[in-house]
C-alpha cells in the first residue's frame, strides 16, 4: 500500500485534531507530517515540504486558502479543500472536479478522497485550476460577476459571461457558444452550466437551450415560437417556458 504524507492548514486547532484523528484511524498508510493554524507561517516554509496531499481550509483570517494557493509558486502535491457548508463553493468544486471535504468531515467521504489520491497518476494542482475555481465561486456567489472558467478537454477557458450567446445541451454534454464565433464542448449538463453562470441575464427557454437575454433580437410567434438572436441564430422556445419569457421581454429587459 502506498504511504501518503499529509499536511493540514486550518486556523481551528480542533479541526486539525479531528481530521488528523480520522486520517490516522480510518486511512491506513496516511501520516500527518505537519500542521499549521496560520497559512502565513505555512507560506514561509512550504518550499521545505515533502508531502503528497495538502488539506486546506478555505475560510481563514488574514489569508484564505485560495490566497495561500495564489502565493505559492509551485503546487507539487494534491490539494483537498476543507470547508464549512457553502453552496457556492461546493458547486464550483464539483464543476471544476476538485476534491473537497465538508466540515464536520465524514469518514466515508475522507476514505474515498484518500483512495482517489492513491489511484491518481497526477501529483500536483495547476495554478490555472486554482484561478478557475476562484473565478467560478465568484460567478456563483455574485450576480454581477463578469467572468467564468469553462473546463474543456484541453484545460480551462476564461470568458466574459456577457460574451456567451447561448448554451445548447447535447446529451450529457453542452456547447457554449461565444459572441465572437467560438464554441466550446463541455462534459457538463446544461443545468450545471446554467447554475455556474449564475446570472439573471440567462434564461432556460427550452429543454436544450439557455440563452443570454441581452443578445435577443426578436421573438417570432407561431407553433412553439422561436427567438432570433442578434447574430442570427434561431433558438426554439418550449411552451412551458413561453410565459416566463414573454413576461421578461415585456418588462423591457
Amino acid at each position: 500500500m502506498q504511504n501518503i504524507k499529509a499536511i493540514i492548514i486550518d486556523d481551528e486547532s480542533d479541526a486539525i485534531e479531528s481530521l488528523q484523528f480520522e486520517l490516522e484511524h480510518y486511512c491506513p498508510g496516511v501520516e500527518v507530517v505537519r500542521s499549521y493554524q496560520s497559512p502565513v507561517k505555512a507560506l514561509e516554509v512550504y518550499s521545505e515540504w515533502e508531502c503528497d496531499v495538502l488539506f486546506l481550509d478555505i475560510e481563514m483570517p488574514v489569508m484564505s486558502g485560495f490566497d495561500f494557493l495564489e502565493k505559492v509558486v509551485e503546487l507539487p502535491f494534491h490539494v483537498v479543500f476543507v470547508t464549512a457548508y457553502d453552496q457556492f463553493a461546493i458547486k464550483a468544486f464539483e464543476f471544476n472536479a476538485f476534491d473537497y471535504l465538508l466540515k464536520p468531515v465524514q469518514k466515508d467521504k475522507l476514505i474515498r478522497v484518500i483512495e482517489k489520491i492513491r489511484n491518481s497518476q497526477e501529483k500536483s494542482i495547476d495554478k490555472v485550476e486554482v484561478k478557475a475555481a476562484i473565478t467560478n465561486i465568484q460567478s456563483q456567489s455574485n450576480p454581477l460577476a463578469e467572468n467564468i472558467a469553462l473546463p474543456t478537454s484541453e484545460g480551462f477557458v476564461f470568458v466574459k459571461i456577457n460574451d456567451i450567446l447561448y448554451v445548447q445541451a447535447e446529451s450529457n454534454y453542452s456547447w457554449v457558444h461565444i459572441e465572437d464565433g467560438r464554441k466550446f464542448l463541455l462534459s457538463k449538463t446544461l443545468k450545471s452550466i446554467e447554475e455556474m453562470i449564475g446570472s439573471p441575464k440567462f434564461l432556460r427557454v427550452h429543454q436544450s437551450f439557455c440563452i443570454n437575454l441581452t443578445k435577443v433580437s426578436k421573438y417570432v410567434r407561431g407553433q412553439g415560437g422561436y427567438l432570433v438572436l442578434k447574430e442570427g441564430t434561431q433558438v426554439p422556445v418550449s411552451r412551458s417556458k413561453k410565459e416566463d419569457l414573454m413576461s421578461i421581454l415585456s418588462s423591457g429587459f
